[in-house]
């Protein structure tokens, strides 16, 4: 009976990530499909295993064979799921401990983390409140209406915690790395990230000028731990700069303001834990 859970529940998230797809084009659904076709499948592993974890190998309808294997599948899994987090905390602090030791200064009022880089560059790096990293060379090459339009654009980051969630979701993403479509549409929330953040910032600058920053950034290499970072130009890696211009440049697009996420869509997710009880 474990093992049967563990094959259903397998077959089930392939599916989800074959069915769930975003919908194409510019409709509003667009944010919260990729979300949970990224999310659900991990969470429905992470609690399904917990839950053979719980009842045990063993049970009036498991065979001892079947009960050591699934139970030993279910460990196995949660080992691997912690392992890939803590390697992940650990490249978090090593990235933060770099933050740290770079010298603080003032850009437009805001506190600011100096790289002496001459490239452009900017980032929040962090977890719930992330520093705000800036090269050098962003401050000396862009004049103050477009630096301001970047800063702005990495306070959005800030604003809605980006740095932190991502770094959960990536870890969902790399637990599922075997899955279809898992990097695409790690790529598909990070493009919509960006246009997130670019809407918040339209509210404050204007958005040509944000969108001429953006084309002076945009070659920029990423030079902070993708983990719990978010650069002003990281989207530009996916070939979605042209297009992340265009919505820049229009008033009102659906992609700009998403559909909150249908949190009651990830309820499922917990069945598996309600069987703990009835085991027997």
């Amino acid at each position: 009976m474990h093992l049967a859970m563990v094959i259903f529940v397998v077959l089930l998230a392939w599916a989800i990530r074959v069915m769930v797809s975003p919908d194409p084009g510019n409709s509003p659904h667009r944010w919260s499909q990729s979300l949970l076709s990224l999310i659900v499948p991990p969470l429905l592993l992470l609690t399904t295993a917990l839950s053979i974890v719980c009842m045990g190998p063993q049970g009036n309808m498991v065979t001892p064979w079947e009960g050591w294997l699934s139970y030993g599948l279910a460990v196995t899994f949660w080992v691997f799921s912690v392992m890939v987090l803590l390697y992940l905390v650990v490249r978090s602090g090593l990235a933060l401990n770099q933050i740290h030791h770079l010298p603080q200064s003032t850009v437009h009022g805001m506190t600011v983390r100096l790289l002496t880089a001459e490239v452009p560059y900017s980032a929040q790096v962090g977890f719930w409140q992330p520093h705000l990293v800036v090269s050098q060379g962003l401050v000396e090459q862009l004049d103050p209406d477009h630096l301001a339009s970047v800063l702005m654009h990495e306070q959005a980051h800030a604003y809605y915690h980006d740095t932190f969630w991502y770094f959960w979701l990536g870890w969902l993403k790399r637990l599922t790395f075997w899955l279809p479509y898992s990097q695409s549409l790690w790529e598909e929330i990070t493009f919509l990230r960006e246009l997130r953040a670019d809407a918040w910032a339209t509210q404050r600058v204007n958005r040509f000028v944000l969108a001429e920053s953006l084309v002076q950034v945009a070659r920029s290499p990423w030079m902070m731990d993708e983990v719990i970072s978010a650069p002003f130009s990281c989207a530009t890696a996916q070939g979605r700069l042209a297009q992340r211009i265009d919505l820049l440049l229009t008033q009102e697009h659906p992609l700009a303001t998403p559909r909150p996420l249908p949190w009651i869509a990830i309820a499922p997710v917990l069945i598996p834990l309600l069987a703990i009880p009835f085991h027997h």
